[in-house]
């Protein structure tokens, strides 16, 4: 398995989902249906190349007032929608493990799914210009994907979307949908080293979808030494970290442990697993953009989250 991962500064929203969409293509998702707001393709056409022409707008492209296209995982695990809105900055985005294959797609109308989740219906996913945009996706099962924008030059995260698999065997053994899903945006962004953008506390949280169809929110729950001090992730205080290892000093990547607390409604609270590709930071005044390399694997810093990446430093603008 390897980390396909890309940088780069995209004019606009339209231009980030373009390249989001390259990227998980060449991962190996497949591209089961799309429009350029004009022309309708079949449907499980089953691309595997980003079928757009370009992020502007006219036809075969994808910067068109409604324009949409629909991407599944190899073997058809979950399925993703993209739908611009009126502008470049303003999309739906959607999740589903059955296939957006309902209603009655046309040109400009996106197929539904009864499963799905809407983490963006018409609403702001980029500011007018997104920042520095990064994505990483595994090209091997179970094919995990993590995109975000940070601000040019350095600074918050503005963006955040991402896919994400439970680690084999920490699910509970019925759970039929092994994986997180979440978005976020803020015109102002998420600190490197507060406000983290998973917690229990934040405005975001990650979606699970229960065995009972209903999808609910859940948390990446935070590490506390001995019950005063909050280790993982890490912040700027002396106590607030776990720190390097003291023999090679060095940061050990924690996996996170997500859960729904037990005061939510029983039926959809509880344990839920441990994160595949993300983990906390435990090291603090890690800035956002910061690499990390942890013997073979290679990681990039967002919002107390390590990512995994490629053997690149990317730069931050």
């Amino acid at each position: 398995m390897a980390i396909q991962a890309n940088t780069s500064s995209p004019a606009n929203g339209s231009a980030a989902i373009f390249t989001l969409l390259t990227q998980l293509c060449a991962a190996g998702w497949i591209v089961k249906r799309w429009s350029d707001a004009t022309t309708l393709s079949s449907d499980n056409v089953n691309l595997t190349a980003n079928p757009y022409g370009s992020a502007s707008s006219g036809a075969g492209n994808l910067g068109n007032n409604l324009a949409w296209f629909r991407i599944a995982a190899p073997g058809g695990s979950r399925e993703w929608l993209f739908q611009r809105g009126s502008g470049d900055a303003t999309w739906t985005v959607s999740r589903s493990i059955a296939g957006f294959t309902g209603g009655s797609p046309s040109a400009t109308t996106a197929g539904t799914a009864t499963d799905a989740t809407a983490l963006f219906s018409a609403a702001t996913l980029f500011s007018a210009t997104p920042g520095r945009w990064f994505v990483s996706c595994d090209d091997a099962s179970p094919y995990g994907w993590t995109a975000y924008a940070i601000t040019l030059g350095g600074g918050n995260v503005l963006t955040f979307l991402a896919d994400e698999p439970l680690l084999s065997g920490t699910a509970a053994s019925e759970d039929t949908d092994p994986y997180l899903w979440m978005g976020y945006y803020n015109a102002t962004g998420l600190a490197a080293a507060a406000g983290f953008v998973l917690t229990v506390s934040s405005t975001v949280a990650a979606w699970k979808r229960w065995p009972s169809a209903s999808n609910a929110r859940v948390a990446y729950g935070t590490i506390y030494q001995q019950g005063i001090s909050q280790v993982a992730p890490a912040t700027n205080s002396n106590d607030g970290q776990m720190g390097p290892t003291p023999t090679g000093a060095k940061e050990v990547p924690l996996r996170i442990p997500v859960f729904r607390r037990a005061g939510f409604d029983a039926t959809i609270a509880g344990w839920v697993g441990l994160t595949s590709r993300h983990r906390w930071t435990t090291v603090g005044g890690r800035a956002n953009g910061d690499t990390l390399v942890d013997g073979s694997s290679y990681w990039i810093y967002a919002a107390g989250v390590w990512v995994p990446w490629d053997s690149s430093t990317p730069a931050l603008s």
